[in-house]
């Protein structure tokens, strides 16, 4: 995970929301059974969905089905992406937990299906307000300096070494 802030823009990298969807009805070991059968389409459709909602950077990188109510663990995550305006992108994400809500309605008849999301690190770095990126990179040259000088000061003792031999 990954994140960078230019000015006011965020370029994410990595995991980006996990959504997590609950399913209940009568027939819950039926429905957990026929959510594992058709999990690899579920999750074609919620990547070609992801790519709609919320961008073409966007993949599901995991889907995980869980027993009981028949639960549904869902990864969003993001290779490159830069986020200009967070305020929409939230709404982006919110409006992808509404449909993926219908779409699980769509295969089979449950009682009642709940999605919600929480951020993942990428995108709760950017929540808790990260340092901006100017003070990383003066750490960064700092950290390079150091590392430099001090490689730089070792290779002269090697040579000086085996000159003196």
């Amino acid at each position: 995970m990954r994140l960078f802030k230019f000015g006011r823009e965020l370029v994410l990298v990595g995991d980006v929301a996990y959504f997590r969807v609950v399913m209940t009805g009568k027939e819950e070991e039926q429905m957990f059974r026929n959510m594992v059968e058709i999990r690899k389409e579920i999750q074609r459709n919620m990547s070609r969905l992801a790519k709609e909602t919320v961008g073409p950077e966007f993949e599901i990188t995991n889907m995980t089905v869980g027993r009981g109510s028949v639960e549904l663990l869902i990864t969003l995550g993001a290779t490159y992406v830069v986020i200009s305006r967070y305020k929409n992108f939230i709404e982006s994400l919110n409006l992808f937990r509404r449909q993926l809500e219908t779409i699980i309605r769509d295969y089979g008849p449950f009682a009642e299906v709940n999605a919600t999301w929480s951020p993942a690190p990428a995108l709760a770095v950017a929540q808790a307000g990260s340092p901006s990126f100017e003070s990383q990179s003066l750490t960064q040259v700092l950290l390079l300096a150091y590392l430099i000088l001090s490689h730089a000061a070792l290779l002269t003792v090697f040579i000086w070494l085996v000159v003196k031999r």
